[in-house]
């Protein structure tokens, strides 16, 4: 099972599993790569220099005990963003693209093909995180445009320091599929161990009903559905 975070919860990694792609279709496995290829393309266009990360005087996302949500500039054209259409509201991201491309490469070819369409989130710890990605809903499931598991890809630009991070789950090094967390609030313990590759932006009361929704265990009473995902060139495009 791919846990975010396992190793702060006694006994919450239960080993991983090797998922797979549910289709079996070959229909669907072109789907599949035509949206990998076309993501890709788009990739290319984003090739922009890296530079410190500073602090932002205005307010992004919220700003409370859990601290702010800092900006990471960039030059030239804007990095993607994708809107998460769940059952309880909208989340939008911003993706680091320049910074870790191989995650986000995954993550939008995997949007663009529908294969998180009609998810769940599967595992939910109130301050802590909310877990999704797994076709099977089991979070044993989920594999990668790859079809195996990829490397970590760290950055000191990029860190666990506020409410809305967004990054791979994993159950240990080097072992990203398609499951993802978005963080409840700030989680510097998992600095360098899970690949971070984007942040909210917007749908912040959409991650406040989430984060209010009942659970058993961590296991969500109600559904959260992710429902479906909208790809932007541009993280301020309506």
């Amino acid at each position: 099972r791919e846990e975010a975070g396992g190793s702060v919860l006694a006994g919450a990694c239960w080993g991983a599993k090797e998922g797979g792609w549910s289709w079996g279709a070959v229909a669907r496995r072109k789907d599949r790569v035509g949206a990998r290829l076309r993501v890709r393309a788009r990739l290319n266009g984003l090739r922009v220099r890296r530079t410190r990360r500073i602090r932002s005087t205005g307010s992004i996302g919220r700003v409370g005990s859990i601290g702010r949500v800092g900006r990471i500039r960039r030059v030239g054209r804007p990095t993607m963003a994708v809107t998460l259409h769940t059952s309880l509201g909208d989340l939008k991201l911003e993706l680091h693209c320049d910074i870790v491309p191989r995650a986000c490469e995954n993550f939008l070819a995997l949007c663009a093909s529908g294969y998180y369409d009609d998810t769940v989130f599967h595992r939910l710890i109130k301050g802590f995180m909310v877990q999704g990605g797994d076709p099977t809903g089991t979070g044993k499931g989920g594999n990668s445009i790859w079809g195996h598991k990829f490397k970590d890809e760290f950055d000191p630009l990029l860190v666990h320091n506020a409410r809305g991070v967004v990054s791979m789950a994993n159950s240990g090094p080097d072992t990203n599929g398609s499951q993802f967390f978005i963080a409840f609030a700030k989680q510097p313990h998992l600095n360098n161990k899970y690949t971070i590759f984007g942040r909210v932006i917007h749908g912040w009361d959409a991650l406040d009903a989430i984060e209010k929704v009942p659970v058993d265990g961590h296991r969500p009473l109600t559904d959260i559905v992710l429902k479906s995902v909208t790809i932007h060139a541009n993280p301020l495009a309506k």
